[in-house]
């Protein structure tokens, strides 16, 4: 996976700072940065962002609703990874990732 650094940016649920994204390969070549409507994960809790207007924002349960299925598998997976190799401490709230 190819990293894509950005301005700093934190989680909607648990305020975890980030400041980078893997980007998704896309016809056998990493896409160039994340584009509108892409989704992300905290590394820290696990909650679903989604890209608007270049900014990170929390998903809402709209935008969840009309999720792809495929897309929904990969966030559930994804998720389940987190909690499962990180342990959830809110106490990095405002920490580097």
């Amino acid at each position: 996976m190819k990293e894509f650094r950005e301005q700093p940016w934190m989680c909607g649920a648990c305020g975890y700072l980030m400041d980078a994204a893997s980007l998704v390969w896309e016809n056998g070549l990493p896409t160039p940065a994340p584009d509108e409507g892409d989704y992300s994960l905290c590394m820290n809790c696990g909650q679903c962002h989604v890209r608007h207007s270049l900014r990170w924002l929390k998903i809402t349960a709209a935008e969840l609703a009309e999720m792809p299925a495929e897309n929904r598998k990969q966030v559930t997976t994804g998720q389940m990874a987190i909690a499962a190799v990180i342990d959830r401490d809110l106490s990095k709230r405002g920490g580097r990732a």
